[in-house]
């Protein structure tokens, strides 16, 4: 691969969230990198919810650490792997804190002096796609840009015109359709607040979050004259899965990424 695997070591560290809980996370750490707040740093944040980012080998984070880029990858409440009591603590109203637990990342590397808000990019897909689409509308002034793929912008929009068989764990995440909860989970109706450059990309044949709600909120955001970059692949569903999609997928998402955290 052209890369030196005997650098890529990682770190299971915990860092407090905004309620004194602390988060479990994967710290990756390019080699020479120094405290002195100036390192390019992505937060990549799992699917799932009921996932969970594991310490194995990722071509990507591979790439990333060989360009000084630090890596961060939260198991915030709602992730797999702590317990059903984690797993589940995320579910309803817990999910305002949960996305309290993805931001407070950012806090992490900002604090502990690994990287600024300037030069973190926020990243994920699917249900991280959603924490992305979340974090970059209620809390701008914590990242440079933000990349989200195959994220969820409006919670009844994507329950309602998605796979029927999705619906039921919908409402058990996210709550009842219609309701006020399912309303202020939805970032589309934050979008007037987003600030930084943004990356949103969708499959068109999706039966998970369908590419009308990227789309969608795609559509409002350049309305309101945000700066974004919206990109849909015709023949994909839930993410890239060939390996040309993969290749021209993180060829964009890097290029996107590094334009705006790399000095």
């Amino acid at each position: 691969f052209g890369f030196d695997f005997s650098n890529i070591k990682v770190q299971v560290i915990h860092y407090p969230s905004t309620d004194g809980t602390m988060i479990p996370s994967l710290l990756y750490i390019p080699e020479n990198a120094k405290k002195d707040g100036n390192n390019p740093a992505i937060v990549s944040y799992h699917g799932g919810p009921p996932e969970q980012s594991r310490p194995y080998f990722q071509r990507n984070i591979a790439f990333a650490l060989s360009r000084g880029i630090i890596l961060m990858l939260p198991n915030v409440r709602g992730s797999t792997g702590y317990g059903p009591e984690w797993e589940r603590a995320d579910n309803g109203e817990g999910r305002f804190q949960a996305l309290e637990d993805a931001m407070s990342a950012l806090n992490y590397l900002v604090n502990e002096k690994w990287s600024s808000s300037d030069r973190i990019a926020i990243w994920g897909g699917s249900y991280g796609g959603y924490t992305v689409n979340y974090i970059a509308t209620k809390y701008p002034e914590k990242f440079a840009c933000a990349i989200s793929d195959v994220g969820v912008a409006d919670v009844d929009y994507t329950n309602t015109h998605g796979d029927i068989t999705f619906q039921k764990g919908w409402e058990i995440e996210y709550g009842p359709i219609g309701s006020e909860l399912t309303h202020k989970l939805s970032p589309i109706f934050y979008s007037m607040d987003l600030k930084k450059p943004m990356l949103i990309t969708t499959g068109s044949v999706d039966p998970r979050v369908v590419a009308s709600d990227p789309r969608r909120f795609s559509w409002v955001l350049n309305k309101l004259g945000k700066d974004i970059l919206y990109y849909e692949e015709v023949k994909a569903g839930h993410g890239s899965f060939t390996k040309s999609q993969i290749i021209d997928e993180y060829t964009r998402l890097y290029t996107f990424m590094m334009d705006h955290i790399s000095k």
